[in-house]
Order: structure tokens, then sequence, then C-alpha cells
């Protein structure tokens, strides 16, 4: 699924890497909820971190325009909030709820597995907490964004 709020923001090839990343946050998410019984740290309601995620963006290998677009307020706006059957993502009033499939937590790790509408083979990503944020990669962009608890 693709937050069509992201199109208006970023070339459609970008926006498909960003929507799989939004993907792999929320599923992160969604799927320590389903976990927290067991103590997973990372369910609840999280937005994204513009400042870290930009600081992870300055050490990535990305062209002058690729930064340029990355640097103009795209990152801090999406807000993610997890329940444990699934999570709904909000990027500036465009609103998205998405059905978890699976989830494995290892100590300050939670790895997901995924689908898209723009493949047929699973997506596996891992995201590493850090006190009251958790970074997930964007793998097509060679950095990770960064999320914080907000609830």
């Amino acid at each position: 699924m693709l937050n069509a709020a992201y199109l208006g923001v970023m070339p459609r090839k970008m926006a498909i890497n960003r929507s799989a990343q939004i993907l792999v946050a929320s599923m992160l998410l969604m799927g320590s909820a389903f976990a927290q019984d067991s103590g997973c740290p990372i369910a609840g309601k999280w937005r994204s971190n513009e400042a870290k995620t930009l600081v992870n963006m300055r050490q990535a290998d990305l062209n002058e325009k690729q930064r340029e677009l990355l640097s103009n307020g795209v990152f801090g706006r999406l807000i993610v909030e997890t329940d444990c059957k699934g999570y709904t993502s909000n990027f500036d009033g465009e609103i998205e709820t998405v059905i978890f499939e699976t989830v494995k937590i290892e100590g300050n790790r939670v790895t997901v597995s995924y689908r898209t509408e723009y493949s047929d083979v699973p997506i596996v990503s891992t995201a590493v907490i850090e006190n009251d944020c958790y970074s997930v990669p964007i793998e097509a962009l060679g950095f990770a964004e960064v999320f914080c608890r907000i609830d």
C-alpha cells in the first residue's frame, strides 16, 4: 500500500521505496503491539523524527537532488499507531490501516516480514530500538529513518 500523501513530495520511484519503508515501520509497530504482553518495547504511538533521520541521511551516498528533496520536510510528519492486529499510519491527514503478517523480537531488534502491492516476494526488515526511539532502514536510499515514541 502506498500512502498517497507521500506522492506529493517525492518522485514515484522514491515514493514506492518510501512506502515500503513506511510499511516496515508500521509493521514493526503493529507487530510489537502484538508482542506487548511478552515485553515488546515498541508498541504504541510513534512519530518520524526529522532531526535524527537527517543525521542518518547525511551519511548516506545520495545525490544532491535526493538530499534536497528529502531535506524539505518529508520526515517528521508520519505518525504510526499500533495495536495487536494492525497499524494505522497518518501522513498529513492521509490515513492508512494495514493488517500485519509476522514479527520476530530478539533483544533490541524487531524483524518483520510483509508483502506489498509492488512485490509478490515477502520483504524482511529489522528495526533497532534505542531508548524511546527506533530506526528502520530505507534500503533503496541507504539510511535509516528514526521514529520516537509520542504516547
